[in-house]
């Protein structure tokens, strides 16, 4: 993950990832997966697995005041068992979220709306760090 600050308030944000588990029978659990707040917005929580993976993200924060905060952003991806699979068009999933977060004393506390090329809306919610 990358981010950026343009300016006082506006900060940019990317991330990439890619991933290859490689065998004839690669248990499930140790397969590639993509879905969820931490992980692809506009999917479900693991919706997709497979032996290879690819993702990419790019978004802004934007910081309302001195604890509240806005995303805004995009991503792309896929998931496939072989390698020629991951970048057929038809198989790419694409999401987009926006979220409105707070610092608080029990951690940070997140509302995401999001969709995506396989869902129209989904909601996320955050409260707390993650460890």
């Amino acid at each position: 993950q990358s981010y950026v600050p343009l300016n006082r308030r506006w900060t940019g944000l990317s991330a990439l990832q890619a991933g290859a588990a490689n065998g004839a029978h690669v248990p499930r659990h140790l397969q590639m997966f993509l879905g969820g707040a931490d992980s692809f917005w506009g999917l479900r929580l693991q919706e997709l697995s497979g032996k290879r993976l690819w993702a990419a993200m790019l978004g802004l924060q934007y910081e309302a005041s001195s604890r509240r905060y806005v995303l805004a952003r995009f991503n792309l991806g896929n998931v496939a068992n072989r390698t020629r699979d991951l970048m057929q068009t038809d198989r790419i999933a694409t999401g987009m979220a926006f979220t409105f977060g707070a610092i608080t004393p029990l951690g940070p506390i997140e509302f995401t709306f999001a969709q995506g090329n396989r869902h129209n809306a989904l909601t996320y919610f955050n409260l707390g760090y993650k460890f």
